[in-house]
């Protein structure tokens, strides 16, 4: 029964960071980093676009 709570609380804490996630991105609070030379989106990890090899 303990078990079945937490996987509960789990799913309610991870289903609110990405309601939280998408609600942001909608309202333009929270913009994606983009490469300036092919246009998609990178992680702030990589130094260059893994798409195109640009440096961004």
């Amino acid at each position: 029964m303990v078990r079945d709570l937490l996987d509960v609380l789990l799913a309610v804490a991870v289903g609110g960071m990405f309601v939280s996630a998408v609600t942001r991105l909608r309202r333009g609070q929270a913009r994606p980093r983009l490469c300036a030379g092919c246009g998609r989106a990178v992680a702030r990890v990589y130094a260059t676009c893994p798409g195109c090899g640009r440096t961004v």
